[in-house]
């Protein structure tokens, strides 16, 4: 019987529930962006994120995802006031 297993797998567990995965779905740690556009930005990516295709791909997803949170907003608030009347 091995001593100690059980707290080590607790502690393995809660590393697992505690990992960012990243858009790929690989572990994932926070970097940052260095480029004009979005200089200093934080973002998590994963080991992959320095291949430019991906990175262009992330932030695209990142801002589509913006995009239409706005629009959602928008329409809500259309339908709130309209809802008003």
């Amino acid at each position: 019987m091995e001593v100690g297993g059980g707290s080590n797998n607790r502690r393995q567990g809660k590393a697992i529930a505690d990992t960012v995965l990243c858009f790929c779905g690989l572990p994932a740690k926070i970097s940052q962006v260095w480029t004009d556009k979005k200089l200093g930005r934080r973002f998590y990516g994963c080991e992959r994120y320095k291949d430019k295709t991906i990175a262009e791909l992330k932030v695209t997803i990142y801002e589509l995802q913006s995009d239409l949170v706005k629009k959602e907003e928008a329409e809500e608030d259309i339908i709130h006031n309209f809802l008003k009347l």
